[in-house]
């Protein structure tokens, strides 16, 4: 192996080992902060997984932001949500 070679497995290396830092260590997983969520709130259900992980990406970081910040609502496409369960506001 040449020099050039070791470079590049060097610089291989360090980003695969950043982004298994940066997976591990930053920003929480939106699906898994709601899921864990719903099941202290409301008990452990099948469906609440099933729900969360068939739900808009958006939708879902919306509300993981609002649980993780202590808001009552949030908004999404327009329409208000409440935090406890999701559901729209009347």
């Amino acid at each position: 192996m040449n020099k050039n070679t070791k470079g590049a497995i060097a610089v291989g290396v360090v980003l695969l080992l950043g982004f298994i830092v940066y997976k591990k260590f930053g920003k929480p997983d939106s699906r898994k902060v709601i899921i864990n969520y719903l099941n202290a709130t409301f008990g452990f259900k099948k469906e609440n997984a099933d729900f969360v992980n068939s739900a808009d990406k958006g939708y879902i970081d919306n509300w993981s932001i609002a649980i993780m910040n202590g808001k009552d609502t949030f908004d999404f496409n327009g329409k208000t949500y409440i935090t406890k369960g999701g559901t729209a506001k009347q």
